[in-house]
């Protein structure tokens, strides 16, 4: 899915409350981001964890919603786990001594079958490393009167296109979103 730049800086958090019937809190504890990327044929699989965020639903319907991603929080998976993860938080990655936290935006819901197993195509903006990207991709949106679960196929990013700059040059970035919202009361 393709990317368009936007303006440099992290967008500030969605609160449109105007005719919306429901709002619901991202679960921290249910929610997380994947991430893979194939560096010189080598799989870097990490978590980067959601530190919080909203959904709203207007008329039965998800109308708006936005995660934090918790920079600071990347875990790197497998045996190289400690090495990994310090080498994500470097400068030529994530820059975690700059950058703290990323956030994605929803933009724009839209029903689909044209993806196996995914209901809908979700459009929004993704920021890292103070830079904020448009994104898409399919996901899976399950909602009902007490909780809001939406899970994406993964998808494709380019890292360079936000400043992540591994030293390697032929690299691919997967992600995917597994988000869970429970109604406020």
């Amino acid at each position: 899915m393709a990317c368009q730049e936007q303006k440099i800086g992290v967008p500030a958090k969605v609160e449109t409350t105007v005719g919306i019937t429901a709002i619901y809190q991202l679960d921290k504890t249910q929610s997380i981001s994947d991430w893979t990327i194939i560096v010189a044929e080598k799989k870097l699989q990490f978590q980067i964890p959601i530190a919080g965020g909203k959904m709203s639903v207007l008329e039965g319907v998800l109308a708006t919603g936005d995660a934090e991603l918790d920079v600071l929080g990347i875990k790197a998976k497998g045996t190289d786990a400690v090495a990994l993860t310090t080498m994500l938080q470097d400068t030529s990655y994530f820059d975690t001594q700059t950058s703290t936290a990323g956030r994605f935006i929803i933009g724009k819901i839209e029903r689909s079958d044209a993806f196996p197993n995914m209901t809908h195509l979700i459009s929004g903006e993704l920021t890292l490393r103070n830079t904020t990207k448009t994104i898409q991709f399919p996901a899976q949106l399950q909602l009902n009167e007490q909780e809001i679960v939406l899970q994406s196929a993964p998808f494709e990013i380019p890292l360079l296109e936000w400043g992540i700059l591994p030293k390697e040059k032929k690299t691919a970035c997967s992600v995917s979103f597994s988000l869970k919202a429970k109604k406020e009361n």
